[in-house]
């Protein structure tokens, strides 16, 4: 294994050279996303002024001291030389066989390959919740340290496409947004131009207000007199505050929703993230895929209706649009995690979402992928908010940086289940980032080598896969069967469940993968 690392790492290093080798799926990325970052802090001078998003915004504060920064990015490169190496035996031998809290290798794979999963895990405090040194070995399974994406991985791809079109990065700006969604008539959320707010007395309230450079429900205001002191500011003329902010009315959710959400809910939307795949073939335009689809209900009396402000996330199913299961925050960090997503109602509903099929589901698929292809045509990855209305769906934005499903506790098997086109993405990623500035630089040859024995390693890891999810289906009914008065523990069954159904989502995710290898 430790072969192995330093191999790859030699690779990853060299990856954007022309003739070098081709990296796939998590592993290979994984490394690839943390050499990356490390190369782009401090960002480019014109990525940063250019693209608003989250990841610049951090790597600036992160950068702003040339000191601290130096010794941040020894201590990474040193992580990734040798101290994650070294002390990583140590420390997974000691938790393994002393503390028999983890498994040696997995953990240690881990530790090497994915310190991603493990930066998501460590920020959750799993460590302390599960026993073991990091969290993440009950988390995720020896499949998602190789299949699984993160948040971190997406921060990488991203930088390295601002970097190669910085004016993409216009598409954060909520204004932009509007302007050249309706430009290419696509139905978007209207946007109000302050000039129309005066006079006062014409004006119908309440309105809401958000910076237009700012993502995550950042800045939210509602505008409910003319009083508001916002609400001056926004008005006067030449005021920066109408410069940097936009205006929209407020809107409600629809009656075919509102029962599935608490009282006084913000308005609550769907996340669908798509994906760019190119063709395999010279000349092929490609296509458009879903990665990943939810609806976020907010929180009674919030602003926003993401989880982080209260609210809770509910998966829902790509080709259907039916509403599968969600969880809140604190679930994620105070329940087990390993378990989620089980939430069937949102916190304060009265009637349970999960089985619901949304509304217009069509549609949106359509809306989103033709914004992608329109708007975004140089971004591997878009998440695009819907709204729902009475007549339709409209866009409310795009975002460039977006979270995972990690953060609701879904893994690789819940995720191939429930977005049939999310294992493509790996293959999809390769190919997008090839003669890419700070991308891959692999020959077709490389290529089809590389490929072979991906293929190679998935044949062996689906035949794995099968025998444990028999096993897990052996265990569930010898448990249902055995317990004809019902005195099981029911988080034992659950668990077992869980297992069953991740394993069985593994198996499918990674014959599709195959196939598509193939």
């Amino acid at each position: 294994m430790l072969f192995r690392y330093y191999k790859t790492l030699v690779a990853v290093v060299r990856s954007d050279r022309e003739g070098s080798a081709y990296l796939y799926g998590g592993e290979e990325m994984g490394l690839w996303c943390m050499v990356t970052l490390l190369r782009n802090m401090p960002a480019r001078r014109e990525s940063e002024e250019s693209c608003p998003s989250q990841v610049f915004r951090e790597i600036a504060k992160k950068s702003s001291n040339k000191c601290k920064l130096f010794w941040r990015k020894t201590l990474m490169w040193n992580c990734l030389v040798w101290t994650s190496a070294v002390l990583g035996i140590f420390c997974s031998f000691v938790f393994s066989f002393v503390m028999r809290r983890c498994t040696f290798a997995k953990c240690y794979r881990m530790l090497l390959f994915r310190p991603d999963l493990i930066i998501f895990a460590s920020q959750n405090n799993w460590g302390r919740k599960f026993g073991d040194y990091f969290g993440g070995d009950k988390q995720f399974s020896a499949v998602d340290v190789s299949r699984v994406y993160s948040l971190v991985i997406r921060s990488a791809y991203h930088i390295v496409d601002i970097n190669n079109k910085p004016s993409q990065g216009e598409l954060e700006d909520k204004m932009l947004f509007h302007k050249r969604g309706t430009e290419s008539g696509l139905p978007c959320v209207p946007v109000i131009d302050p000039r129309d707010l005066a006079p006062a007395s014409d004006v119908e309230f309440p309105l809401f207000t958000k910076p237009r450079k700012l993502q995550w429900g950042q800045g939210v205001m509602k505008l409910e007199s003319s009083e508001q002191q916002e609400f001056q500011d926004i008005v006067r003329e030449g005021s920066d505050f109408a410069e940097d902010f936009v205006i929209q009315k407020k809107l409600e959710n629809i009656p075919q929703l509102s029962e599935y959400f608490p009282p006084d809910a913000p308005l609550c939307t769907a996340r669908i993230t798509t994906f760019f795949h190119k063709g395999e073939r010279e000349g092929s335009p490609g296509v458009v895929r879903v990665l990943e689809s939810w609806i976020r209900v907010g929180a009674s009396g919030a602003l926003a209706d993401q989880i982080e402000n209260g609210g809770s996330t509910f998966a829902v199913y790509a080709e259907t649009g039916v509403v599968w299961n969600g969880t809140t925050t604190e679930k994620m960090v105070l329940g087990e995690p390993h378990l989620e997503p089980t939430l069937t109602s949102a916190p304060g509903a009265t009637k349970g979402i999960a089985g619901h099929r949304l509304p217009f589901w069509q549609q949106c698929l359509e809306t989103v992928r033709e914004a992608h292809m329109k708007l975004a045509p140089d971004a591997f990855t878009v998440g695009w908010d819907v709204v729902f209305t009475p007549t339709g769906v409209q866009l409310m934005e795009g975002n460039l940086m977006s979270m995972v499903a990690l953060h609701i506790g879904m893994r690789y098997g819940s995720m191939a289940l429930l977005w049939p086109e999310s294992p493509l993405m790996w293959l999809a990623l390769s190919g997008w980032l090839l003669n890419k500035d700070g991308g891959l630089g692999y020959t077709a040859e490389a290529k089809a080598k590389k490929l072979r024995s991906v293929a190679s390693t998935l044949r062996r890891d689906i035949r794995l896969a099968v025998r444990e999810r028999d096993a897990a289906r052996k265990a569930v009914l010898k448990l249902k069967t055995g317990d004809i008065e019902g005195v099981a523990s029911s988080d034992k069954l659950r668990g077992l469940q869980t297992r069953l159904m991740l394993k069985e989502g593994e198996v499918h995710g990674m014959q599709v993968e195959l196939d598509a290898v193939e």
